[in-house]
């Protein structure tokens, strides 16, 4: 049968011929060995849809079933015309959660699993509330499909037909668009709003903002910016803020992909503070937002704040830092962090008529690496500027240009360069091998809990390393706003869903270190339930593994048995 509202690329290559049959063009597949027949070679081919002129020159294929079966190698969508001879069109619905046929196998370990996290993490009741059961059943499913990893959605229509998800329907992309566009900002809002209230009371939240290139160019949200992977794609920005109570996401926000971190951070606050994020709560970021008028609004919304303060980049840091390491070392105190012995020196600034501390620390560690590393870049610089005169003078403007800050150059009549360390910045950059300095107006931390606080933002870190890698796949296609707020945040459930996963099965995945996440999931995807007669029952007795992880997730599945098996509703 053909899918007449579908249209697909027209695959090209070896395998495929075009033939055609009554005036139209068809596309075959050779799906298996060719043979002679009476001397002429005869393939093993199927026809695999219709080809179609979109415009001069520009050809398309209407799949039909073969297509899916032997090239896309996933089900066909499940709704749209459909053009078959002498037949009327049949329903594809094939969801677990609906009717299926009887001896029918479905997966139900995975589905469950992340149904049982959704509540308790009380997902579930927020969506359902926000949303509808429907429409949040469905977001679930997508965000199950998203949070196992797969890689692109190509495969969510296949994933969501063969696993209980409690949708009266599969994912096929046509679906996923619609519940896109079902996720308006109004509805999104209101989910934040209340899921920040289940996590209350909030202490401590950080805060980190990541980029991700899309190919899309007609959505205002991208736009070429500072992109942090290097490439040269547009971007949107997304901002994460995280509990560092609970550890968990709290709340996400995209914008333009060209406006500077620090300079949305504010308008970021006050959403959050539209939505009910207030309390006595410090805020904790990395150096990239300590500007002077970011500090000052964070305090006017009675915010506390542990940020850090880059010393090339809030005016006057770096001064502080070199006038520090210039005096003798009793000037300071230390203590021991992981084995890290890290010397610190506290002063006060005042800002906007708050006080905040300024506390500048030298690691042990990092001051032994960097000095190592600044001697031997200082080697490489001098065994360059030996040979100075014998290269061009493009090349020599660029060496002189790299290390002008470490070295002097003169040029001489004769337009050769006679060159000599710059002693005093050498002896600067030394001292500051290991230094950097936190912002903070938390009066009742010491310097060793300022310090734990502010490591411990990288958590956020490691969730945009596994939101924008196993989840989004590091770049959009999408093609409207709504489409890439909708994906956006059911990135966000799904983040939450792995998370969890995480959290609960660390204990089975640290007894052997070959049970990654992904190998313990496909243990709990492979349990599969049986449809016998009004009921679903296990298909298979549990393995010792299988048992292990149900344990820890505490999700009991003794209903299951043929014994006292789940009835339909």
């Amino acid at each position: 049968m053909l899918y007449v509202e579908e249209r697909v690329a027209l695959p090209t290559g070896p395998g495929f011929d075009t033939k055609t049959i009554n005036s139209t063009p068809w596309l075959y597949f050779r799906k298996g060995q060719s043979k002679r027949v009476n001397g002429k070679l005869k393939h093993d081919s199927v026809a695999i849809g219709k080809i179609v002129e979109e415009q001069e020159g520009f050809k398309t294929l209407i799949p039909n079933d073969h297509y899916y079966e032997f090239v896309a190698k996933t089900l066909p969508p499940t709704k749209g015309k459909i053009a078959h001879r002498g037949r009327k069109p049949r329903s594809k619905t094939t969801s677990a959660s609906a009717e299926a046929r009887q001896g029918a196998v479905f997966a139900f370990g995975y589905g469950l699993a992340c149904h049982k996290l959704a509540k308790d993490f009380k997902i579930k009741p927020i969506l359902d509330n926000v949303f509808g059961p429907k429409i949040a059943n469905a977001i679930i499913a997508a965000a199950s499909y998203l949070a196992k990893a797969h890689g692109g959605l190509s495969g969510m229509e296949y994933f969501t037909s063969k696993h209980m998800l409690f949708t009266d329907s599969v994912l096929s992309s046509q679906r996923l668009s619609e519940l896109y566009r079902e996720i308006t900002s109004e509805l999104r809002d209101s989910f934040f709003a209340q899921w920040i209230e289940t996590r209350s009371p909030v202490s401590c939240a950080c805060y980190d903002v990541t980029s991700i290139s899309s190919y899309s160019t007609k959505i205002p949200l991208i736009c070429y910016g500072y992109n942090r992977d290097k490439e040269k794609l547009a971007q949107v920005n997304v901002g994460l803020f995280c509990s560092m109570d609970d550890k968990l996401p709290i709340f996400l926000d995209e914008y333009n992909g060209s406006i500077n971190d620090f300079t949305n951070l504010p308008y970021v606050i006050n959403h959050l503070v539209d939505l009910g994020f207030k309390g006595d709560i410090t805020l904790v970021a990395d150096g990239g937002f300590a500007t002077k008028e970011t500090l000052d609004f964070i305090r006017e919304n009675s915010f506390n704040y542990i940020i850090g303060a880059p010393l090339g980049f809030y005016p006057g840091i770096k001064d502080q830092v070199i006038n520090w390491r210039c005096r003798p070392l009793a000037d300071g105190k230390s203590f021991d962090y992981d084995g890290d012995l890290i010397t610190y020196k506290e002063t006060t600034i005042e800002s906007a008529g708050h006080s905040c501390r300024l506390i500048m620390y030298q690691s042990s560690a990092s001051s032994y690496r960097e000095r190592s590393t600044l001697t031997q870049a200082l080697s490489r610089a001098e065994s360059k500027f030996s040979a100075i005169n014998s290269l061009s003078a493009k090349q020599a403007r660029r060496l002189v240009k790299e290390y002008d800050d470490l070295f002097f150059v003169r040029t001489c009549d004769d337009g050769s360069f006679v060159w000599s360390r710059n002693e005093v910045a050498i002896d600067y950059a030394t001292k500051l091998c290991g230094c950097f300095a936190i912002f903070c107006t938390r009066h009742d931390l010491s310097p060793h809990e300022v310090l734990e606080h502010y490591r411990a933002k990288d958590m956020c870190e490691k969730f945009f390393d596994v939101y924008k890698n196993d989840i989004i796949e590091e770049r959009t296609y999408v093609s409207s706003p709504e489409s890439l707020r909708g994906k956006l945040f059911i990135g966000f459930i799904a983040l939450i869903l792995r998370i969890g996963f995480r959290q609960r099965l660390g204990e089975m995945r640290k007894k052997k270190r070959s049970n990654t996440l992904d190998t313990v999931l496909m243990m709990l995807e492979d349990i599969k339930c049986r449809k016998c007669e009004n009921a679903w029952v296990l298909d298979s007795a549990l393995s010792a593994d299988q048992k292990e992880i149900l344990n820890l997730l505490d999700l009991d599945l003794h209903y299951l048995d043929s014994s006292n098996p789940l009835k339909h509703s």
